[in-house]
């Protein structure tokens, strides 16, 4: 049984899932927000942004919103002043907080199990939101109450497996590693950034090529959320 005081969880794939086509119904919807914040006199058409942001998609998860909605109006070689600069970033940031992605049918019970406990629950993700559009996005979806905090590479400029985003959410939250586990389904990104941060990975298993990957690090797979409470001694 483990005894922690977070409980730190991947985003995409673990608690929620998209569509899992390029590009993202999510990623159409902020692309769209950019395009109607240009002003009509320099407005051009859609392919045209979705030209652009495939120029600079490869950027979205470690730069912050607000420089890639810049970079994508660069490659377009347009300079829409500051107030239009500004309304599309905002315009952008509102898409993202307002996208509404299925949710994992145990996420809701696990992570309010974990709080009514007095656990911390953390959110590190590998993903082009920021923390603010996630945590909005997570409250539309009925799990925003039950996550202290979320940190995302956009926000931190560091993707995983890179120990330094796993700190920032454990500083913020004054634990320490060994204090901790992560739930995620990637070996690479979540199992070995785990440990290389010192926390103790739990796997959850949607692909068996990251259980076969992961095979030799002794980590623990499950195959659905819910039995992560097994682990930690609580009742669902």
């Amino acid at each position: 049984m483990y005894v922690v005081k977070l409980v730190s969880f991947d985003l995409w794939d673990t608690l929620i899932f998209d569509e899992g086509v390029e590009p993202e119904s999510y990623t159409l919807k902020r692309l769209e927000a950019i395009w109607k914040s240009i002003p009509s006199d320099k407005k051009p058409g859609f392919n045209n942004v979705l030209e652009a942001y495939r120029v600079v998609k490869h950027v979205k998860g470690f730069i912050k919103p607000e420089d890639f909605v810049k970079a994508i109006l660069l490659v377009l070689g347009l300079d829409i002043g500051w107030q239009a600069m500004r309304q599309a970033i905002d315009a952008y940031e509102e898409a993202s907080g307002n996208y509404t992605p299925r949710v994992d049918p145990d996420a809701r019970d696990v992570l309010k199990t974990l709080k009514e406990n007095g656990l911390k629950t953390m959110i590190v993700s590998d993903t082009s939101f920021s923390g603010s559009s996630v945590k909005k996005m997570l409250s539309n979806i009925g799990l925003g109450e039950y996550v202290d905090l979320v940190i995302t590479s956009a926000d931190t400029g560091f993707l995983k497996p890179d120990p330094r985003i796993f700190k920032v959410g454990l500083e913020k939250l004054g634990v320490n590693p060994w204090e901790a586990i992560h739930v995620g389904d990637s070996c690479s990104r979540d199992v070995i950034g785990a440990l290389l941060t010192g926390l103790r990975p739990v796997l959850l298993a949607r692909r068996m090529e990251s259980v076969e990957n992961c095979g030799r690090t002794g980590v623990t797979v499950i195959s659905r959320l819910k039995e992560l409470m097994d682990l930690i001694g609580f009742k669902l």
